[in-house]
């Protein structure tokens, strides 16, 4: 379950301790929780230690940074419900202390400090560090490249041309799906190219998520269509 504004990153999800399998049907029947069934092999409630009726806060990289326990803290109280809301957006916020357009957790998770920039390319793979935000990519791993896959399809009959391609989760980035018919003239305005549905997050310690678009070609149209992904920090064109 996703909160409401994307700007806030916050995907929260159930894991029903190994031994209540019976009562899952009392929370997924009337819910939309994403909810996962712990089992005895993975004990992820052992290895967390869990207490029952604990909120995990992660980071972008899986990592605990608090919990907040709903049988201590009835979120029938709006101060509850506050406090849990503030964990929330605190774990969610993208703090950028030097304003260069990448989060400090990303450039410390990479470069152990904020010394590196948008600009520079420390894996001299042709990609800048922004770049490799962008989409999801090691900016110290020359090997690492971005996933951009495209597909056509025809359902109903009917041509249907699709991106995918990594995103961080948060808002701070805005993403383009361009389309051109000359590789000269490129425009997202008129293409009916549009974000299919709420990016997929991955939580596989990236902080990314993963995005859809899709091209509705006019039917009978041959004309030939080229895509671009564009991505430019929140706040510019």
């Amino acid at each position: 379950m996703r909160l409401a504004n994307p700007d806030w990153n916050v995907d929260i999800l159930g894991v029903n301790a190994s031994d209540q399998l019976p009562y899952n049907s009392l929370i997924i029947s009337e819910n939309t929780l994403a909810w996962l069934q712990d089992t005895p092999q993975d004990h992820v409630w052992d290895l967390w230690g869990v207490n029952f009726r604990d909120v995990r806060i992660l980071d972008p990289q899986n990592r605990l940074i608090a919990t907040y326990n709903l049988t201590d803290h009835d979120l029938a109280v709006s101060t509850n419900r506050a406090a849990l809301k503030t964990l929330f957006l605190e774990a969610a916020q993208a703090i950028d202390s030097d304003h260069d357009g990448l989060p400090d957790d990303w450039e410390i998770l990479y470069f152990g400090n904020l010394s590196s920039g948008p600009n520079d390319d420390p894996d001299h793979d042709g990609f800048s560090n922004f770049d490799e935000f962008a989409f999801g990519t090691n900016p110290i791993n020359a090997g690492s490249h971005a996933p951009i896959f495209c597909q056509l399809s025809w359902p109903q009959r009917h041509p249907e041309f699709s991106v995918l391609f990594r995103r961080p989760a948060g808002g701070m980035i805005n993403f383009t799906v361009e389309a051109s018919t000359d590789l000269a003239t490129w425009s997202s305005f008129g293409t009916q190219l549009a974000p299919a549905g709420t990016p997929r997050v991955l939580f596989d310690r990236t902080g990314t998520a993963e995005a859809k678009y899709l091209l509705d070609a006019p039917y009978g149209d041959s004309s030939p269509r080229f895509i671009r992904v564009r991505a430019v920090p929140r706040g510019t064109q």
